[in-house]
């Protein structure tokens, strides 16, 4: 069995099929496995609040499935204490003027989503990171957030929590890496899969592998254009986005977590393990694209410190604690990261009625005898669709769709 993309996806599918039996071998292009997407990401295991766009609710229900399972999928390879001095302390949001929602629909949402989640909690052996009984999200009569130049309409403090990614890629790309029936290829590009009599062939830049009697296509930025070259081209619109963030030292005190929604605006998380998280999307998203691949930009050392302090200053308008960060020499030394988010739209997230507000869509999808397509989504349902993704390829018999669009 082959799977393609070593993100968190593919590795807890390698590692799932590997404990069932199965040999694996796991391709990347990195030298690693979970250093792409998987580790430069804010690690917020979404309820669902921020997805205010979609009125459905089933956002808002896709992933509270994930972030119920989260926990319990990814400490099967992690240690228990480890994974709980990873998760942070939890999120408010802050509703600035000029919000795509108002602060009363923000806040209806927002008791759709506790809704939601009294109920899934209900299910047996649920639990939202190690915790079963959550406080209900509440409307803050006092909070830290606005100015005269970045005027807050609402701010609610809710149960929402982020996990530190590098805790997680560091357990999990052990378990990669030790376990005796997984292969890792690293440093492996694959440009497409061919099926023939014997199997399914993986066929990199240099050479080709196989036969292999299953692949799963985890890749991540690269998913879509390995399915359309091997001939399972799909007809959605899809939107690329380069995104960037910065890890800035942990030198401000009582710094809280918060989002801000709906829009264009950013968020900041403190890691426990001692870093903090910024992004600020009006000059951190760097570029974008309609086209199966997008190439990242490039960007001169010059321009890294005056995209890190305008970041931080422009959010800074709407929570003013930041700004401390521009006192300290370390902040224009502070690392830039990001990459591709691939998601359906047609348009950025400053539309209102951009399909990029939703995420229900997604999952693992059999779209061939052996050869299934695994898009994660989101972090937070990355590890339930590794094993739904697992689950489809142990089963395969037949062509069907695993996730209904």
């Amino acid at each position: 069995m082959a799977i393609v993309g070593a993100g968190i996806a593919g590795s807890i599918a390698a590692l799932e099929l590997a404990d069932r039996g199965n040999r694996v071998v796991l391709y990347d292009a990195g030298a690693e496995p979970l250093t792409a997407a998987s580790l430069v990401n804010e690690g917020k295991i979404h309820l669902g609040f921020v997805y205010g766009g979609d009125s459905s609710g089933l956002t808002a229900r896709r992933m509270i499935d994930g972030a119920l399972q989260f926990r319990s999928i990814v400490c099967r390879w992690m240690a228990q204490d480890l994974f709980a001095s990873s998760v942070t302390q939890p999120f408010d949001y802050a509703v600035p003027e000029g919000s795509q929602l108002s602060a009363g629909a923000v806040e209806q949402h927002f008791v759709l989503v506790q809704d939601i989640l009294r109920e899934r909690l209900a299910a047996p052996n649920a639990d939202y990171l190690g915790e079963v009984d959550l406080p209900a999200f509440r409307r803050l009569t006092s909070h830290p957030y606005g100015s005269d130049a970045g005027k807050i309409e609402a701010a609610f403090g809710t149960p929402e929590r982020s996990v530190d990614t590098r805790a997680i890629a560091d357990s999990l790309r052990a378990a990669v890496l030790s376990h005796p029936r997984i292969e890792f290829q690293s440093n492996h590009r694959v440009t497409r899969f061919e099926t023939s009599r014997s199997g399914w062939q993986v066929v990199g830049e240099h050479r080709a592998d196989g036969p292999f009697d299953r692949v799963l296509n985890a890749a991540w930025e690269q998913r879509r254009f390995l399915d359309h070259a091997s001939g399972f081209a799909d007809d959605a619109s899809w939107f690329l986005r380069y995104k960037m963030a910065v890890l800035l030292p942990d030198v401000v005190e009582d710094l809280a977590n918060v989002t801000l929604m709906l829009g264009r605006y950013g968020d900041v998380v403190r890691y426990e393990t001692g870093r903090v998280y910024l992004s600020w999307y009006p000059s951190m998203m760097l570029a974008s694209t309609r086209d199966l691949l997008l190439p990242h930009p490039e960007i001169a050392s010059s321009r890294k410190a005056e995209i890190v302090r305008s970041s931080v200053a422009a959010l800074a308008a709407y929570y003013p604690k930041l700004a401390e960060f521009l006192r300290f020499p370390e902040t224009d030394e502070a690392p830039l990261i990001g990459g591709v988010i691939d998601a359906r739209g047609a348009s950025d997230i400053d539309d209102r009625v951009s399909d990029l507000h939703k995420r229900s869509r997604i999952g693992p999808s059999l779209v061939a005898d052996g050869y299934c397509s695994l898009d994660p989504g989101k972090y937070t349902t990355a590890p339930m669709f590794a094993l739904e993704a697992a689950d489809a390829l142990a089963s395969s018999s037949q062509v069907q769709k695993v996730i209904a669009s």
